[in-house]
Protein backbone atom coordinates (compact mmCIF):
# COMPACT_ATOMS: atom_id res chain seq x y z
CA UNK A 1 0.00 0.00 0.00
CA UNK A 2 1.44 3.39 -1.18
CA UNK A 3 1.29 6.13 1.77
CA UNK A 4 -0.07 9.79 0.63
CA UNK A 5 2.74 12.36 0.32
CA UNK A 6 2.17 16.31 1.47
CA UNK A 7 4.31 19.09 2.47
CA UNK A 8 2.89 21.72 4.13
CA UNK A 9 4.64 24.92 4.63
CA UNK A 10 4.89 25.21 8.62
CA UNK A 11 6.73 29.02 8.92
CA UNK A 12 10.51 29.76 9.97
CA UNK A 13 12.69 28.07 12.35
CA UNK A 14 15.95 29.42 14.05
CA UNK A 15 18.83 28.52 11.91
CA UNK A 16 17.14 26.25 9.48
CA UNK A 17 15.11 29.40 7.91
CA UNK A 18 11.58 27.85 6.30
CA UNK A 19 10.35 24.92 7.43
CA UNK A 20 7.66 22.26 6.08
CA UNK A 21 5.46 19.92 8.05
CA UNK A 22 5.51 15.82 6.57
CA UNK A 23 1.88 15.11 6.18
CA UNK A 24 1.33 11.53 5.92
CA UNK A 25 -1.62 9.96 4.93
CA UNK A 26 -3.79 13.25 5.86
CA UNK A 27 -2.02 13.03 9.46
CA UNK A 28 1.11 15.45 10.29
CA UNK A 29 4.12 13.12 10.83
CA UNK A 30 4.60 14.48 14.32
CA UNK A 31 1.05 13.43 15.39
CA UNK A 32 1.92 9.81 14.47
CA UNK A 33 5.72 10.28 15.76
CA UNK A 34 4.28 11.13 19.70
CA UNK A 35 1.72 8.54 18.89
CA UNK A 36 4.37 5.85 18.45
CA UNK A 37 6.65 7.96 20.90
CA UNK A 38 4.24 6.84 24.24
CA UNK A 39 5.14 3.77 24.78
CA UNK A 40 8.65 5.29 25.76
CA UNK A 41 7.58 8.23 27.91
CA UNK A 42 4.31 10.49 28.23
CA UNK A 43 6.26 13.77 28.89
CA UNK A 44 8.77 14.17 26.10
CA UNK A 45 7.18 12.15 23.64
CA UNK A 46 6.64 14.36 20.12
CA UNK A 47 8.81 17.18 21.40
CA UNK A 48 9.66 17.83 18.09
CA UNK A 49 8.13 21.07 15.43
CA UNK A 50 8.46 20.29 11.43
CA UNK A 51 12.25 20.95 10.67
CA UNK A 52 12.11 20.09 7.14
CA UNK A 53 14.41 23.09 5.21
CA UNK A 54 15.09 23.43 1.44
CA UNK A 55 18.64 22.47 2.32
CA UNK A 56 16.90 18.87 3.46
CA UNK A 57 14.78 18.86 0.17
CA UNK A 58 17.24 20.03 -2.14
CA UNK A 59 20.35 17.65 -0.73
CA UNK A 60 18.14 14.50 0.88
CA UNK A 61 15.43 13.65 -0.90
CA UNK A 62 16.41 15.24 -4.68
CA UNK A 63 19.94 14.82 -4.96
CA UNK A 64 21.76 12.19 -2.80
CA UNK A 65 19.56 9.93 -1.13
CA UNK A 66 20.36 9.76 2.32
CA UNK A 67 19.56 10.69 6.23
CA UNK A 68 17.07 13.51 6.45
CA UNK A 69 15.58 15.17 9.62
CA UNK A 70 11.70 15.91 9.35
CA UNK A 71 11.94 16.81 12.79
CA UNK A 72 13.53 18.45 15.01
CA UNK A 73 13.43 19.91 18.75
CA UNK A 74 10.69 22.32 20.07
CA UNK A 75 13.53 24.20 21.88
CA UNK A 76 14.11 26.26 19.18
CA UNK A 77 18.16 24.27 18.97
CA UNK A 78 17.39 22.35 16.19
CA UNK A 79 19.84 19.70 16.77
CA UNK A 80 18.77 19.04 20.64
CA UNK A 81 16.70 16.62 19.41
CA UNK A 82 15.86 15.39 16.10
CA UNK A 83 14.29 12.75 14.33
CA UNK A 84 16.02 11.42 11.33
CA UNK A 85 15.05 8.66 9.09
CA UNK A 86 17.00 6.96 5.78
CA UNK A 87 15.43 8.02 2.58
CA UNK A 88 16.00 5.35 -0.73
CA UNK A 89 14.66 5.71 -3.72
CA UNK A 90 13.87 2.58 -6.69
CA UNK A 91 12.27 3.11 -10.08
CA UNK A 92 8.71 3.87 -8.67
CA UNK A 93 8.98 4.12 -4.99
CA UNK A 94 10.55 6.05 -2.32
CA UNK A 95 11.32 4.51 0.50
CA UNK A 96 11.78 6.05 4.43
CA UNK A 97 12.78 3.62 7.23
CA UNK A 98 15.28 3.30 9.97
CA UNK A 99 14.14 5.79 11.82
CA UNK A 100 16.01 7.05 14.77
CA UNK A 101 16.45 9.41 17.57
CA UNK A 102 20.13 10.08 17.97
CA UNK A 103 19.86 11.01 21.49
CA UNK A 104 18.02 7.47 22.63
CA UNK A 105 20.02 5.35 19.96
CA UNK A 106 22.65 3.89 22.81
CA UNK A 107 21.26 0.19 23.50
CA UNK A 108 23.64 0.06 26.35
CA UNK A 109 21.01 2.88 28.14
CA UNK A 110 18.22 0.54 27.80
CA UNK A 111 17.84 -0.31 31.25
CA UNK A 112 17.44 3.03 32.03
CA UNK A 113 14.89 3.76 29.87
CA UNK A 114 17.03 5.94 27.60
CA UNK A 115 16.84 3.36 24.55
CA UNK A 116 13.82 4.43 21.99
CA UNK A 117 13.53 1.52 19.15
CA UNK A 118 11.42 2.91 16.32
CA UNK A 119 12.13 -0.84 13.82
CA UNK A 120 8.23 -0.97 14.38
CA UNK A 121 7.82 2.28 13.69
CA UNK A 122 6.26 1.68 10.17
CA UNK A 123 8.31 2.63 6.89
CA UNK A 124 6.87 4.82 4.56
CA UNK A 125 6.07 4.07 1.08
CA UNK A 126 5.68 7.03 -1.47
CA UNK A 127 4.78 6.86 -5.50
CA UNK A 128 8.04 8.71 -6.72
CA UNK A 129 6.67 10.81 -9.49
CA UNK A 130 4.35 12.15 -6.71
CA UNK A 131 6.56 12.59 -4.05
CA UNK A 132 9.40 14.31 -6.31
CA UNK A 133 6.51 16.58 -7.98
CA UNK A 134 5.44 17.73 -4.05
CA UNK A 135 8.87 17.88 -3.33
CA UNK A 136 9.81 20.50 -6.15
CA UNK A 137 6.39 22.30 -5.78
CA UNK A 138 7.72 23.00 -2.23
CA UNK A 139 10.96 24.22 -3.24
CA UNK A 140 9.46 26.60 -5.57
CA UNK A 141 7.28 28.21 -3.32
CA UNK A 142 10.45 29.62 -1.79
CA UNK A 143 12.39 30.39 -4.81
Amino acid sequence: MLNQFELIPDGEYPGLGPVFDVVVDGESLLSKVAEFELRYSDSINGSYVPGLNTVGLNRSMLETPGRIFPLVCDCGEWQCWVLSVEVSFYEDFVYWNQWSNPNRDDKSKKADGLYWSYKEFPALVFDKKDYLRKVQAAIELLT
